[in-house]
């Protein structure tokens, strides 16, 4: 009887430090994936102030060598007027995604959602790719909820 009880509290013990292990290492998991998305989010969301307050030369000098080939800084300008009005709200980060590719770099893309001064909510998503140590903007999206 005495060897059945030690080897049940023996039992318990084992799957208690099992399950101790699979907290540590979910608890880790996430320290790391937030340490490691803490600067992209940091740039989504200096950009999305820079929009809001409609400094779009600011909002800009975030974007990639890429993606300033792709739009000038005037109709970047234009955009950023016409959007930044509307944008009201406090953005709220709803989802964030860190990848990494063999010899392609960092990438991140980080999602918001925020209230309009339409009485609608935007979901934005910003692409982000690490450029010489810093992240830098690849594009951006927003849609109606």
């Amino acid at each position: 009887m005495d060897t059945e009880k030690t080897a049940k509290r023996g039992g318990k013990k084992l799957i208690l430090k099992i399950l101790g292990g699979i907290v540590i290492f979910v608890v880790a998991l996430l320290v790391v994936v937030n340490l490691t998305s803490r600067g992209a989010v940091v740039v989504g969301n200096r950009f999305i102030n820079l929009i809001q307050t409609q400094k779009a030369a600011e909002a800009y000098a975030l974007f990639s060598k890429e993606a300033a080939v792709t739009i000038t800084p005037a109709d970047f300008k234009m955009v950023v007027e016409r959007v930044g009005p509307i944008l009201s709200g406090k953005p709220k980060v709803t989802g964030k995604q860190i990848g990494s590719e063999t010899g392609g770099g960092t990438s991140a893309t980080i999602s918001y959602e925020m209230a309009g001064t339409d009485n609608l909510t935007y979901r934005i998503t910003i692409n982000l790719a690490k450029q010489d140590g810093e992240w830098k903007i690849m594009n951006f999206d927003s849609k109606v909820k």
